[in-house]
């Protein structure tokens, strides 16, 4: 994503795989990175549940993004890496299953991954903060 690199249909277009690069479940845009995570509808719905939005559609920004006060900004990165991740996931399952998950479906996909990507996290209070994130989400508009 950082690079660009995503096969993203502008990129597949690009590459001459594919004869257009315009995203044909979101009025007829070009599908970049730019408008899968940020501007599609389906992405906007997306941060609209989570609550906590990126201000623009700069990946640069998404890390930058104003956290409520009882969520911690240790694990952010980690977080909006999930987010960005079943935004990603949901548009696999559109393009290659025809599969239309709603906000609240991925919502549901993210609290799933972060029980268990906080595995990973190496220390107690990195997963407590995780935990923090867990409380947020389930309490978002399902």
């Amino acid at each position: 994503l950082y690079l660009d690199r995503l096969n993203t249909r502008k990129n597949l277009h690009k590459k001459k795989v594919l004869d257009s690069d315009i995203f044909p479940w979101c009025n007829n845009a070009v599908e970049d990175s730019a408008h899968l995570f940020f501007a599609c509808p389906a992405a906007r719905r997306i941060w609209q549940a989570i609550g906590i939005g990126p201000l623009s559609t700069s990946l640069a920004d998404v890390f930058r993004t104003q956290l409520p006060g009882s969520l911690s900004s240790s694990v952010s990165p980690f977080m909006f890496l999930l987010f960005l991740w079943k935004i990603w996931d949901a548009r696999n399952k559109k393009v290659f299953q025809t599969l239309e998950l709603d906000a609240s479906q991925t919502l549901r996909a993210i609290l799933d991954d972060l029980i268990t990507w906080s595995h990973r996290l190496r220390t107690e209070t990195l997963k407590g903060y995780a935990g923090l994130w867990r409380d947020f989400l389930s309490s978002c508009n399902l």
